[in-house]
């Protein structure tokens, strides 16, 4: 395919290929990585080097047919090695991999994956073209609307692969739906309900507060920030409930498409409870293209739009109509998460006098309370697969595998 990353990536190494397959330099370390019960497609994976061992006349290769094949990578100060598994592996396959420290110049190859500082947030680009938009500033609503409805700290735009725009934010049905965004609705805090989702009550609201750190190369882009979950906003009462860690990863699928890793850590400074509710936590709202005439929603347990919201899931997909073509998302939770499979919230197909648009939110607390704890950390963690086209259930079920249940890799010095 002409937009796949791939081949973008073998490009950076094809001067060496041509001349020979074999490096000069002596081999670190050997890493095997064992697909096990599942078929792998564009795996990232990591194994640790020692850190002693860090330098910039590193090269990771693959042991193909006694060849040493050149292997875009990505290392950090304390010697974490990543790279992708190019293509599909077998389940039951293993694959064998060296880093050795060449006698001549470095492999490694430059960037692929950029964030770039812009216009009150960061734009991720993916080989030259922006995957998505971070938003840092205060994004206020549009002139006539309550001040209350701005908010920082959320994903708009995500773009598909074929470059159209596939979240809102603010939409006139909806002032405080950001893109992507993750929100609790209803809190007990100090003996007071608290409401971070709709933020017109006055009584909460998130923020940004910092970028922690970043990261960039050929083989993925990462951005680490600080949210607080802000009670009783510019009162004099004003607290911050919660801090929470957000880290968003891009990264390769095959065909062009992406994948994008959202993490969440929940730092409460006092105890609170996320109880029970239909809304709260990992939300998206769908570009307002899409209606229920042209987008399709079908959920890990076969469950299609009708019949989705309430039912606990692993994974669900939506994709439609774009002025492009078709494109999607599948959303993917991690068994380790809160009350997983966790539930789903999905508008019904008449929402909004029958239009019907798209509104999915992953909720663990859409049917029992989470006691959070002062001092302790809480994780959630998702993927999000943004593609071109369609998408079926087989294949929603491998990429929720490889997430879910990851290669097993074997380091030897």
């Amino acid at each position: 395919m002409k937009n796949s990353i791939f081949i973008a990536l073998s490009l950076l190494f094809v001067f060496s290929m041509c001349r020979s397959s074999e490096y000069p330099g002596k081999t670190l370390a050997e890493f095997k990585v064992q697909s096990g019960e599942h078929t792998r497609l564009a795996s990232l994976v990591s194994a640790s080097l020692d850190p002693a061992n860090v330098s910039d006349q590193l090269g990771l290769f693959e042991l193909v047919n006694r060849k040493e094949v050149p292997v875009a990578f990505q290392i950090d100060k304390q010697g974490l090695v990543s790279w992708k598994l190019s293509g599909s592996t077998a389940a039951g396959a293993e694959r064998k991999f060296i880093v050795k420290k060449l006698e001549n110049s470095s492999l490694q190859a430059s960037g692929l994956f950029v964030i770039k500082a812009e216009d009150g947030g960061y734009s991720f680009e993916m080989a030259d073209k922006t995957a998505l938009y971070y938003r840092a500033a205060t994004m206020f609503p549009p002139d006539g609307v309550e001040e209350a409805y701005k908010r920082s700290g959320y994903i708009h735009p995500l773009y598909a692969p074929n470059g159209a725009e596939l979240t809102t934010i603010q939409p006139a049905d909806h002032y405080h739906h950001y893109g992507i965004w993750n929100p609790w609705t209803k809190t007990q805090f100090r003996g007071e309900e608290i409401d971070f989702w709709n933020l017109k009550k006055m009584d909460g609201t998130v923020r940004h507060r910092e970028v922690l750190n970043t990261s960039s190369g050929p083989v993925f882009s990462s951005m680490k920030v600080m949210h607080e979950h802000i009670v009783w906003p510019e009162s004099e009462k004003e607290t911050i409930a919660m801090e929470e860690i957000q880290e968003m990863t891009l990264h390769a699928a095959i065909d062009g498409a992406y994948f994008l890793d959202f993490l969440s850590e929940l730092k409460p400074l006092e105890d609170i409870v996320l109880e029970e509710y239909r809304y709260g936590g990992f939300g998206f709202r769908a570009t307002e293209y899409w209606t229920n005439q042209n987008s399709y929603i079908l959920t890990s347990e076969g469950n299609e739009r009708a019949e989705a919201d309430g039912k606990a899931a692993r994974w669900c997909f939506v994709y439609g109509d774009t002025p492009n073509g078709k494109a999607g998302i599948l959303f993917m939770g991690h068994p380790e998460n809160y009350n997983y499979p966790e539930p789903l919230r999905v508008w019904p197909v008449n929402a909004n006098g029958g239009r019907g648009d798209v509104f999915v939110n992953f909720s663990p607390t859409r049917n029992m309370d989470w006691p959070l704890s002062a001092g302790t950390s809480y994780k959630l963690r998702y993927r999000m697969l943004v593609f071109d086209g369609e998408l079926d259930a087989a294949t929603a079920e491998q990429y929720w595998n490889d997430f879910a249940y990851p290669v097993n890799v074997e380091v030897s010095k």
